[in-house]
């Protein structure tokens, strides 16, 4: 996958609002993503997570889930060299669960583990 983001939204009323920042130097939600990405794939009876730490950054990586309002944690997972952590963890979530990774400074955006709705999209308009 390829996405080109400009740093920063176009000032209005510009359709280009694409940025990683809102006009105002705002910071959007889009950035924690590209800053600490983190995934969460449910299986029957078992979660797949991957991330990156900020800056690579070696780390224990702690695996949360949210129950009841608040975070707790599910496992604790450590970076290779390059900040990447992976980890298949024998747990059985509802689909309605929501996981993130957090490190000492930081926390990814949550990560909801139903999968989205497949939609078609023709690639050569309609």
């Amino acid at each position: 996958m390829f996405t080109w983001f400009a740093l920063r939204d176009e000032p209005q009323p510009s359709p280009f609002q694409a940025g990683l920042y809102f006009e105002n130097w705002k910071p959007k939600p889009a950035l924690t993503a590209f800053r600490f990405p983190f995934v969460a794939l449910r299986k029957t009876k078992s979660v797949y997570v991957w991330g990156r730490t900020p800056g690579s950054q070696v780390a224990t990586a702690v695996v949360e889930r949210r129950s009841g309002g608040a975070w707790k944690p599910v496992a604790s997972v450590k970076t290779n060299s390059a900040g990447v952590f992976s980890k298949t963890l024998t747990l059985s979530l509802p689909s309605s669960a929501s996981m993130r990774a957090r490190i000492t400074d930081a926390s990814s955006i949550a990560f909801p583990l139903k999968l989205p709705r497949d939609t078609f999209v023709n690639p050569f308009g309609s």
